[in-house]
């Protein structure tokens, strides 16, 4: 199963934070629950500090936290949603960074660690960071780290509102946020959204098939219903939730509803059925083109795509 999140690790421990002004909130939770949590959260295990979170700043962060008290570290934005992962390392000095989108190195800097060579072995991007992470912090996303203890931390974000610091409406415009790290999860949400929605879509189909098969009725031309249904299952069952996937089938989509509104009113048969279906498809259209926006949003923060 893929994730939406961002670790990191940092040699050190929890009073390191206290003097850069980090503190916790005592509240505590799980690994598994701080990796979906908007608030960062802190585990410290074996002389390193572990960090989890939804926010992909995170690792932003704690790359400045490293920089400042000289102390090496590895940190991992997972976008399972977009097919977006970003490692980057550091050790004194030694910076690198590494952006893979759709399977390919599309920007990197600094020279690779010899860590690395343990992305190439995996089959998916996902596991690749994963095994990267692992090599150079020893740790996981495990049963272990799941179980781990983590403590949420009142740390402020590049980007984030300031009660110290107020934004001046008027300068906002003239200074805005240059992080690279940009949220991930209203991608998360509409992609759950669409998955949602084409499961429903392919229940329709399913019944449209068992109609046709057992009664004299009309839905409209086989074959758009056919190109419809192939669509909707390799975006869903193959993970092709990319922008093109989104697109093609929101333009099928689109051709099936006025292949149903003109069976609608051609034949008197399933009126309110079919109906119901072009609702549905208008609504399908909405989603996955609001999905599309948000993935060329998150691409364009990082100049990909063109």
């Amino acid at each position: 199963m893929g994730h939406d999140c961002a670790i990191a690790a940092l040699a050190g421990g929890l009073d390191d934070l206290t003097r850069l002004g980090v503190t916790t909130t005592g509240r505590t939770t799980t690994g598994d629950e701080a990796l979906s949590e908007e608030q960062p959260h802190v585990a410290v295990h074996d002389g390193q500090l572990l960090f989890a979170c939804a926010d992909p700043r995170l690792v932003e962060s704690v790359e400045a936290v490293a920089a400042e008290l000289g102390a090496r570290m590895a940190g991992v934005v997972l976008g399972s949603t977009s097919d977006f992962y970003l490692l980057h390392l550091r050790e004194g000095d030694r910076v690198r960074e590494r952006l893979v989108h759709e399977g390919e190195t599309v920007e990197s800097s600094g020279e690779p660690w010899a860590e690395e060579a343990l992305f190439d072995a995996e089959q998916f991007a996902e596991d690749g960071m994963l095994a990267v992470f692992r090599g150079v912090s020893g740790v996981g996303l495990d049963e272990a780290w799941m179980n781990l203890e983590f403590y949420q931390l009142q740390w402020a974000f590049p980007g984030d509102a300031s009660d110290e610091e107020p934004v001046d409406p008027d300068e906002e415009s003239a200074d805005p946020d240059d992080s690279r790290y940009v949220p991930i999860t209203p991608i998360a949400r509409s992609l759950k959204l669409a998955q949602v929605a084409l499961i429903v879509g392919i229940a329709f189909e399913v019944l449209f098939g068992v109609l046709v098969l057992t009664t004299d009725a009309d839905f409209g031309p086989p074959v758009v219903h056919f190109l419809f249904v192939v669509l909707a299952a390799l975006a869903l069952f193959r993970g092709q939730m990319s922008i093109g996937a989104m697109l093609w089938t929101a333009a099928e989509a689109a051709v099936l509803l006025v292949a149903v509104v003109v069976t609608a009113i051609r034949t008197d048969d399933n009126v309110a059925l079919l109906g119901a279906f072009a609702v549905y498809l208008v609504v399908l259209i909405g989603i996955l083109g609001l999905h599309s926006l948000r993935l060329r949003s998150f691409e364009r923060a990082f100049n990909l795509g063109g």
